[in-house]
C-alpha cells in the first residue's frame, strides 16, 4: 500500500514544499477531487448547498462542484471566492441545518437556479 507523501500530485508536493498555507490548498483538494472545506470542517454538511439539498451526493451538487472546479478554480477571484466560501460558508450552513422550511426556501431559491446556471456554463 503505498502512503500519503507517494501519491502526491507534483503541484501538491510542490506547494507543500513551499509552505502553503491551507486556504492555499484549495487547488489542490479540487485536483484531487475532494472538497478541502468538507475535510476542514469534519463533514459533508457543513456547507449552504449540502445542507439545504440534504446529502452530499446530489445531482446539483455535482453541477456545483464542476462549476467550482471547471470555471472558478481557474482565475484569481474565483479562488478567492472558494477562499471565503471554505472560510465562512459552514455558519449559513448551521442555520438551516435541521430547519426544513429554511432547507426549501434556500434550496429552491438559491441552489437549484445556480445549480442549473453551472450546467449551462459547464456544458
Amino acid at each position: 500500500m503505498e502512503d500519503e507523501a507517494s501519491q502526491q500530485t507534483p503541484k501538491s508536493e510542490e506547494r507543500r514544499k513551499s509552505g502553503s498555507s491551507t486556504l492555499e490548498g484549495v487547488a489542490e483538494a479540487a485536483d484531487a477531487g475532494c472538497c478541502l472545506a468538507e475535510v476542514a470542517c469534519g463533514g459533508v454538511d457543513c456547507f449552504v448547498a449540502t445542507a439545504a439539498l440534504g446529502r452530499a451526493e446530489h445531482p446539483d451538487l455535482n453541477a456545483l462542484r464542476a462549476f467550482r472546479d471547471q470555471v472558478l478554480m481557474r482565475s484569481a477571484p474565483g479562488r478567492l471566492f472558494c477562499r471565503l466560501y471554505y472560510r465562512w460558508g459552514m455558519y449559513p450552513a448551521r442555520a438551516i441545518r435541521g430547519r426544513p422550511l429554511a432547507c426549501l426556501i434556500v434550496r429552491t431559491g438559491l441552489v437549484q437556479p445556480l445549480a442549473r446556471l453551472a450546467r449551462r456554463v459547464t456544458r
